[in-house]
């Protein structure tokens, strides 16, 4: 008899821009939560006046197969245009349900309030849920 496949507990998103780029890792806790999610972002178009941000997307739990955004934001602002990035730590996210999928988005800040341009990272499937 084969023994279930163990599925990793660590995810991890990439989003790719021309403007940016972002790199999220957290570990899955449980079916509706993370622990602590690391985002990397780093502005690749830093001389064209717009900083760029990285932020978590979630889908699943109590708002069903919607998308919530998390309220986090990593800046890579133009006076840190060193072409280094980067790496701001947020604490988990929870809800009461299942968390099916999380990921990335990098966006660059160039509308006033929101509209900004963005570019959506891959969805990783929470192997708990």
């Amino acid at each position: 008899m084969a023994s279930p496949q163990v599925l990793s507990t660590k995810g991890s998103s990439k989003a790719h821009a021309k403007f940016g780029y972002a790199h999220a890792t957290w570990k899955w806790t449980g079916p509706g939560k993370t622990g602590k999610i690391k985002v990397y972002v780093n502005d690749q178009s830093c001389k064209d006046g717009y900083d760029t941000f990285a932020f978590m997307q979630f889908k699943g739990g109590r708002w069903g197969n919607s998308v919530i955004t998390g309220e986090s934001r990593a800046w890579n602002d133009n006076s840190d245009c060193v072409g280094k990035g980067r790496t701001s730590t947020f604490p988990g996210f929870t809800d009461t349900f299942n968390v099916l999928k999380a990921r990335v988005v990098v966006c660059k800040n160039d509308v006033w309030g929101t509209g900004d341009t963005c570019v959506k990272g891959t969805w990783h499937k929470n192997p708990k849920a």
